[in-house]
């Protein structure tokens, strides 16, 4: 009795609240931080049943029942560990943490047990308030690292381009890639491909400068080397010590089909030969931006013929990881050749699907991005064509109606066509949305978008788990609330062909606009 009264005295000077059973569940000890939490008369529950003490416990929390089957675990192991949290509601609404554990004495024998009750409500608001103030911070960075992606690539003549950008999820977040497209006065276009070292709001920061900096030199320099050079004094200057940027600056020529560069430490990009299938790296330059202010940059200079395809990639394409191993450039190059011959979007696709393929769900680490630019064939100068990829969402339909619309804006299209094809297009963006997402990882849809003569067909391409189109009523059900969408393909347009299989789903809508 002497030793239980020292024992209480020393668990009376602590914080946590402490409740100690014997080994037939006895009550033998309750602290004094225990009466005040518990709210219980110590003396009531000395010598009184265990079970009678975790009861008028539970009664004063959220879930008395899920408290209470929480000991009934130890009916079936008395010596396991339990930790858990609980609401409690009375004498003050609080968030406790438990811990209870058997009590042994040398030999190991067990003597008895002890409940251990903390009060974390603050820690657990502090928490909160931190996870509240990331996520602003967090949503505000994105926003602005969105900012700096452009809506849409621009429509260049011979040149089909297709860009798409998949920002990974979760607490890695607001990474540094940026791309961007510059348009100068003799018709060329400036593409902008970089990223840089670390995520969240520095990164957004200084992915804005180097954007910048560029777009502020440009219009001066026509090579390539030269702009990177002036580039790297400006940001290097401005970049803190244990920070760079990795970018890849281009001029693009779409009637002369020529494509400067120089590659400031960034992954080099691609072209893929149509004649031959194969592909090679452009690698001229240096440095990445940071690291030596002074550097000079060495311009490259590449010929394209028609079908040729140009493919700038992030390194989150080629470092997606998989148990440790990379996805790897070899694998990129072999999808390069697969896809290479057909058209950007269908390369694009192919390497989102190639990664999220790779990688487990929650295992991308770092944004991808793709831009892809094809010289386009000589036969079919006459027929413009435009590719977008995006992800496969209902918040993104409207994305999906106005890039058809501006096409058919550019075609100077009669605006009663227009509408139905409209009208159509957003019925088969919908059934994508719905009926065309994987049911693990994220989705994509590609839409392609051609003229020919005074036909208009529009593609729309989902890789979900697919559907029998003849399962679908050749009219729909006047009471039913949906399952009109294919009806309404058909009727507001002159041809539907529809490809379904456990790989996607495409629907191809035609309509003549005169």
């Amino acid at each position: 009795m002497h030793r239980l009264a020292g024992l209480l005295a020393i668990l009376d000077t602590i914080e946590q609240s402490v409740v100690y059973s014997d080994h037939s569940g006895v009550v033998r000890v309750v602290n004094r931080a225990a009466a005040h939490l518990l709210d219980l008369v110590p003396e009531s529950y000395i010598g009184a049943p265990r079970v009678q003490l975790l009861r008028e416990v539970a009664r004063r929390t959220e879930d008395p029942e899920g408290f209470m089957e929480l000991f009934q675990q130890l009916l079936e192991d008395p010596d396991m560990e339990l930790h858990a949290e609980l609401e409690q509601i009375l004498p003050a609404r609080r968030t406790l943490r438990l811990f209870s554990g058997a009590v042994r004495d040398a030999r190991g024998s067990a003597r008895g047990r002890v409940d251990v009750f903390t009060d974390i409500t603050e820690s657990v608001r502090r928490a909160e308030d931190n996870k509240r103030l990331y996520e602003q911070a967090r949503r505000t960075a994105e926003s602005y690292q969105r900012g700096l992606l452009p809506s849409a690539p621009p429509h260049l003549p011979r040149m089909n381009i297709v860009a798409h950008y998949l920002p990974v999820a979760g607490d890695r977040a607001i990474a540094g890639d940026f791309y961007d497209f510059l348009s100068l006065p003799d018709g060329r276009m400036g593409i902008v491909f970089g990223d840089v070292c670390g995520i969240g709001p520095a990164a957004a920061n200084d992915a804005a400068l180097a954007r910048y900096t560029v777009t502020s030199y440009f219009p001066e320099e026509s090579e390539p080397g030269a702009l990177l050079e002036r580039v790297a004094q400006r940001v290097g200057a401005q970049l803190a010590p244990d920070r760079f940027i990795r970018l890849v600056y281009a001029i693009l020529d779409p009637e002369r089909g020529r494509l400067a560069y120089a590659n400031a430490g960034h992954v080099p990009p691609m072209v893929h030969r149509a004649k031959s299938g194969e592909v090679e790296w452009l690698e001229e330059g240096g440095v990445a931006l940071g690291l030596d202010n002074a550097e000079k940059y060495k311009s490259g200079h590449v010929e394209l013929e028609p079908s040729d395809l140009v493919v700038f990639y992030s390194d989150g394409v080629s470092t997606a990881p998989r148990l440790g191993q990379p996805y790897g450039t070899r694998r990129l190059v072999e999808l390069l050749r697969d896809w290479g011959a057909g058209s950007p979007g269908e390369f694009v696709q192919a390497v989102v699907r190639a990664v999220e393929a790779w990688v487990s769900p929650s295992g991308l680490r770092d944004d991808i991005a793709v831009v892809a630019c094809q010289v386009v064939p000589d036969h079919a100068m006459g027929e413009p064509v435009r590719e977008l990829v995006l992800p496969n969402e209902p918040a993104r339909l409207k994305d999906v109606r106005a890039f058809v619309a501006s096409f058919l804006a550019d075609l100077r299209a009669p605006v009663e066509p227009s509408s139905e094809l409209l009208m159509a297009v957003g019925e088969a963006a919908a059934n994508c949305a719905c009926h065309g997402r994987r049911v693990e990882g994220r989705s994509e849809v590609r839409v392609k978008c051609r003229a020919s003569g005074d036909s208009v067909s529009v593609t729309l391409a989902d890789d979900g788990v697919g559907f029998d189109p003849r399962s679908q009523r050749p009219t729909p059900d006047p009471f039913a609330a949906g399952g009109r969408g294919l009806y309404l393909m058909v009727e507001l347009t002159d041809d539907v062909e529809v490809e379904s299989s456990a790989a996607g789903t495409t629907i191809t809508l035609t309509k003549t606009l005169r």
